[in-house]
């Protein structure tokens, strides 16, 4: 994986995340870590595909 829940909010900050993250829940203040995983694990499968046919893949950070 390219990226984890640590590294978004530290580039998006707490609020966005958490906004990204709750979107049924306008009330809440908590990062849902599951959902953020989630769509960060397909990124990183969209990612792969375009790589895939040049290099090996997952890229070595």
């Amino acid at each position: 994986m390219y990226g984890n829940t640590a590294a978004m909010i530290a580039r998006f900050g707490d609020t966005e995340i958490i906004r990204l993250s709750q979107i049924e829940d306008r009330e809440t203040e908590e990062v849902n870590s599951a959902r953020v995983e989630f769509a960060l694990n397909d990124a990183s499968a969209m990612i792969d595909s375009y790589l895939r046919g040049r290099y090996l893949v997952p890229v070595q950070l």
